[in-house]
């Protein structure tokens, strides 16, 4: 009998609708698409609640990875003051599927997945997906994303009064540097006895200290959020009933009405993740339902695309379900509503 699928698509559309079908039949989902997980999420999470089984982003990818530091951290009562990724390839917004096809075939990947990750869009969407599992937040629009090496963690990732780069503690970040494909955390406390412990085991003086997981086994991990759901009953890692990052679509070149956005990863746009309240008092359209909106206003080269610019596709479960999460979260629609729309939408998934 099977008791859990592992979802890997990658595709916010396809995603949701295979999650959505799983659900019902009342199977644990892994999910390995935070494209999805950050469109839609809560929702998805709150729907398999109803059903009494398990929705999991799966381990083995960095928001995983990270989560273990943060609830380690969490649970011995330490202050997060920013959580992070070391970012794996070099940035570059501007890159385009030609840029790197050669690159792609040579590593087995579609150049369109490959530049999602070139032009930081994955590291937005992995942070957002931390963000809204632990409700750390984005210090600014894209977050800082600074050129530094391990050593300089605990000082860069410092308040600014203290010489750092945040305006408060509770982040998520990344760097680009020696750090990859790891993650990072950095801490401190204001108890003196933890203080002591700290000094005492060569972590030294603070008041920052870093945590380090440096590797992600990618697949090699996802059976053991099988294994958890299955036989413990928990979820690796799930975003909580509101989100709290949004990962905003960028131009990444002037696009004309009749412009049609391409996949993440494409030749039209980006993603920059910041705090979900900014992003929808801008109106800024979210990654995750991007792909074949039609631009109907001219949208110049770095803004950011939002609703007014675009005529939203037809027919997409995964916008009616951002469109029903949405109401959701800002309490217009009652649950019973939101449940009985979302078993129709998985009946013609």
């Amino acid at each position: 009998m099977v008791e859990a699928v592992i979802e890997s698509t990658g595709h916010p559309e396809v995603s949701a609708r295979s999650i959505l079908r799983t659900i019902v039949q009342r199977k644990h989902i892994i999910t390995m698409s935070v494209e999805m997980d950050i469109t839609v999420g809560p929702l998805m999470k709150w729907f398999a609640d109803q059903f009494g089984v398990i929705y999991a982003v799966g381990a083995g990818d960095e928001p995983t990875a990270l989560y273990e530091l943060y609830d380690f951290a969490t649970a011995l009562g330490l202050t997060i003051v920013a959580a992070g990724k070391g970012k794996n390839n070099p940035l570059n917004r501007e890159a385009v599927p030609e840029d790197l096809a050669e690159e792609a075939a040579r590593r087995g990947l579609t150049p369109e997945m490959l530049i999602e990750f070139v032009d930081g869009s994955k590291t937005m969407i992995e942070m957002a997906c931390v963000a809204n599992a632990t409700g750390l937040v984005p210090d600014v629009f894209g977050m800082h994303g600074p050129r530094i090496n391990i050593a300089q963690f605990k000082d860069v990732f410092a308040l600014q009064a203290n010489g750092g780069v945040l305006t408060q503690h509770g982040v998520v970040d990344y760097v680009i540097g020696d750090l990859a494909p790891g993650v990072f955390l950095v801490f401190t406390t204001d108890q003196p006895r933890l203080r002591e412990a700290l000094v005492l085991r060569d972590m030294g003086h603070g008041p920052n200290y870093v945590l380090l997981r440096p590797f992600h086994l990618c697949s090699m991990e996802v059976p053991l959020s099988v294994s958890q759901a299955v036989l413990q009953g928990r979820s690796t890692m799930a975003p909580g009933r509101r989100l709290v990052a949004e990962v905003a679509s960028v131009a990444k070149r002037d696009l004309e009405p009749g412009t049609v956005l391409e996949r993440i990863g494409g030749r039209t746009h980006y993603g920059m993740t910041d705090r979900y309240e900014r992003a929808a008092a801008q109106g800024a359209l979210p990654l995750g339902i991007a792909r074949d909106c039609v631009v109907r206003r001219p949208v110049a080269k770095g803004e950011v695309i939002t609703y007014d610019h675009v005529d939203l596709p037809a027919d997409s479960t995964v916008i009616q379900l951002r469109q029903l999460q949405d109401r959701w979260m800002a309490g217009e629609v009652h649950e019973a509503d939101v449940l009985s729309q979302m078993i129709a939408l998985a009946a013609n998934a």
